[in-house]
């Protein structure tokens, strides 16, 4: 068994935690794919690109990099895949390596494994996150029959999982409840895992170490202030939604040809 890490970058400041906590994830996984866009600093890239088993994969601008690192991540030899926002995946390590080593073992056992927020991890997260969220966790809990925390950007995957999922979805599709519901369609069985390592991360942004929870409160009570961030965070949730709706209603899947909305 082998799983390799496969994960897209929007790059935040965290280059060089990356870079200081590669060797921990290299113990996890025996590649690290990362999907980053192509107005990425070139120095940052060729940096990573150096480190044993990492391969950065630019894209173009508007190009969704959670397609593109599974498809990356197909063409390694690895039998699962565990997928992870590059913040999450950096957050993770930093505050909590044991806990990442189990959830990367508990990838190798499923072929569909939702990570999720324990209520400590959502505790650390603003209002506007919590309430917007829980419409379609609530939503697609009950229509897949599992209990899970869809919004976390953090996934795994066996290889059949993802090569059904590559022939099946559009590269530019949400994939928080679509990805789940075509797996769902397909038969595949969904898995779940609750862990405290998907606590916050967008504190830690432009920060040489992971933000401690004082900051975190700070950060939220500042997010939730902002209207703005209501707005956007309902349409998020809208645009989860009506994806997860038009694969779970399609039993071929989310081609471009049938994806709805």
């Amino acid at each position: 068994m082998s799983v390799a890490l496969i994960t897209a970058w929007e790059p935040r400041g965290e280059f060089r935690r990356l870079l200081r906590f590669r060797p921990r994830l290299a113990e996890l996984y025996t590649a690290i794919i990362i999907a980053a866009p192509e107005q990425a600093e070139p120095s940052e890239v060729a940096a990573l690109n150096a480190e044993p088993g990492v391969r950065v994969v630019t894209t173009p601008e508007g190009a969704w990099r959670r397609y593109v690192a599974l498809v990356e991540g197909l063409k390694t030899e690895a039998a699962h895949f565990h997928y992870l926002d590059t913040d999450r995946a950096v957050h993770w390590v930093e505050t909590r390596p044991d806990e990442l080593a189990y959830a990367a073992a508990r990838v190798q056992t499923a072929d569909c494994l939702l990570l999720g927020r324990t209520e400590a991890a959502w505790a650390t997260h603003p209002q506007a996150m919590r309430q917007t969220e829980a419409i379609f966790n609530h939503l697609f809990s009950q229509l897949l029959g599992v209990e899970a925390d869809f919004g976390a950007g953090a996934r795994g995957f066996s290889r059949p999982a993802a090569e059904y999922l590559v022939a099946r979805v559009s590269p530019d599709h949400w994939f928080d409840t679509a990805w789940p519901a075509v797996l769902w369609r397909g038969g595949f069985r969904l898995d779940t895992l609750l862990v405290d390592g998907l606590d916050w991360e967008t504190p830690d942004q432009y920060r040489d170490e992971a933000a401690d929870p004082d900051t975190q409160r700070q950060a939220a009570a500042s997010y939730d202030a902002d209207p703005a961030h209501w707005s956007r965070r309902v349409w998020i949730a809208d645009e989860i939604t009506r994806a997860g709706i038009a694969a779970w209603l399609s039993p071929k899947g989310l081609g471009h040809r049938e994806r709805g909305g």
